[in-house]
């Protein structure tokens, strides 16, 4: 009798620490599976604010960097940072806007503002405007008082940006770019050019672009691009090498 006491109370014991074995292997399952969702909530939420229109505050201004192109606006940004891809999300950072009245069809150009805070911009096209993000996220001063402005760095393209439309036709659709060859060649390949917008005011000094493949005539093929959406995204240009 004292024996098969003995071994129903080892039975117990083996069975509570089975319990708790798995309880905490449900604790540990639970707590992995928390974070996963915390970290794919946290990408979601950042992709989000690069698609999302910012909130800006901003002061007129009237710089003349030459050729037609002018500063006329400075001020803080709150909103996804477009400017290196990762919309991550940033309050306070300095802004400019940048006004092309001129005939120039500038490829890149470089502006630093009191020698210290760099704008980078690409495809800034003849009666465009730019907000442009400071490229280290320097923070925005009420107030702040702009004693110098230059400009670096600049190459024009060598001939007017075109869409390509006697070779290539696009459909556009959130998320993708969907390119047709409607020309007589083959198409070795090539890109799709296109800027982001917020009030009719191009969105960032990067240009996001989509590379697609060798396409014969009449083939079509379908590219993802997490940037584009038909409601803010604008195409600007197609680059291709014909066969």
């Amino acid at each position: 009798m004292a024996k098969k006491e003995a071994n129903y109370k080892k039975k117990a014991k083996q069975n509570n620490t089975k319990a708790c074995v798995m309880k905490v292997m449900a604790y540990v399952i639970a707590t992995l599976l928390l974070g996963v969702a915390i970290v794919i909530g946290i990408i979601l939420y950042q992709n989000r604010q690069g698609m999302e229109e910012p909130e800006i505050s901003i002061e007129d201004t009237d710089l003349h960097l030459g050729s037609g192109v002018n500063v006329i606006s400075i001020g803080s940004y709150f909103g996804g940072y477009v400017e290196d891809g990762s919309d991550e999300l940033v309050k306070d950072t300095m802004m400019i806007i940048i006004e092309n009245t001129g005939d120039k069809q500038i490829q890149v150009m470089q502006v630093t503002v009191n020698g210290t805070y760099v704008f980078d911009l690409t495809t800034l096209l003849p009666g465009e405007k730019m907000m442009v993000l400071e490229k280290n996220r320097a923070k925005y001063k009420e107030g702040m008082e702009i004693t110098s402005v230059t400009v670096s760095n600049v190459a024009f393209f060598k001939g007017a940006p075109s869409m390509q439309e006697d070779k290539l036709q696009i459909v556009e659709e959130d998320g993708f770019i969907i390119i047709t060859n409607i020309g007589g060649t083959t198409i070795a390949g090539g890109r799709v050019f296109y800027k982001n917008t917020v009030d009719d005011v191009l969105l960032g000094g990067i240009t996001y672009s989509v590379t697609f493949p060798r396409l014969e005539p009449g083939q079509t093929v379908k590219m993802s691009s997490k940037h584009y959406t038909t409601e803010r995204s604008k195409l600007i240009f197609v680059n291709y090498e014909e066969q």
